[in-house]
């Protein structure tokens, strides 16, 4: 993991990093940028916020705060947007990545395909096919 911000505090009793400005984060073959961060390394989790965006292969999300759990991958997104590869997009209040081919999305309007289909629901399980075409 590789953090960066215009400003980082290193509490040490606390096994946290706080991180304020340009806040960016590059884990794997994912980059997040916010505002602002703090990670607790004891929990291995990352808490973003203010202009949140998540991008890796997948897709990207966006939002206003995002939980994020290093060790597994998942992701939580609040008042959020979404899109999945390759024609897949999603304006959802709740977006949870539980990994890199599921998400759970809470009041949700979803587009889907290239034909631009909309679907309006409360709840939502977009499962993105790993096989190959």
């Amino acid at each position: 993991m590789r953090l960066t911000a215009d400003r980082l505090e290193w509490r040490r009793a606390e096994r946290r990093i706080l991180a304020r400005g340009n806040v960016r984060l590059e884990h794997r073959d994912a980059v997040l940028l916010a505002d602002e961060a703090e990670v607790d390394e004891a929990a291995q989790t990352f808490e973003a916020r203010g202009h949140v965006l998540l991008a890796g292969p997948e897709g990207r999300l966006t939002g206003e705060r995002l939980l994020y759990d290093y060790a597994t991958g998942r992701a939580t997104v609040s008042e959020g947007r979404g899109l999945v590869l390759p024609a897949t997009t999603f304006t959802a209040k709740e977006i949870i990545r539980e990994d890199r081919t599921t998400y759970r999305l809470m009041s949700v309007l979803l587009a889907v395909g290239l034909e631009n289909i909309k679907v309006i629901c409360e709840h939502a399980l977009l499962k993105r096919s790993t096989g190959s075409r």
